[in-house]
């Protein structure tokens, strides 16, 4: 088994996340393809850049969408009917459920009611 340690010792975005997973050996074709298939309408692309004198592969998301406020049950519809494994799918919607449960518990409302604002876009899904 392969362990994968972050030290994000100032913060890491998740362009940047996936960015150092493709650098590390995560096939940026098989990562594009599965994305597109949860139908979120975006593009994605990776392009190879150099800063400071370091190599490093920049993950893009290319979205012409405006609404980035979804329902749990709309984001775990999405991940289902993604052509993603189903090792990934369940770990995805069992993220979202958590966030979900979170949301619902420090608002004070039904998890049904929760809006996903910043983790309902379409970078974050």
């Amino acid at each position: 088994m392969k362990i994968c340690y972050f030290d994000a010792f100032s913060g890491i975005s998740g362009d940047m996340t996936v960015g150092a997973l493709l650098d590390a050996g995560a096939d940026a074709t098989a990562l594009t393809e599965a994305l597109a298939s949860l139908g979120t309408g975006a593009a994605f692309r990776v392009e190879k850049t150099k800063r400071r004198g370091i190599a490093a592969s920049k993950f893009h998301v290319d979205a012409a969408e405006t609404k980035s406020h979804r329902h749990l049950p709309h984001i775990l519809k999405m991940i289902d009917a993604g052509e993603i494994p189903e090792r990934a799918k369940k770990r995805a919607a069992a993220v979202f459920q958590r966030l979900g449960e979170a949301e619902a518990k420090v608002h004070g409302v039904p998890i049904e009611k929760v809006h996903f604002h910043e983790v309902g876009a379409v970078d974050s899904i």
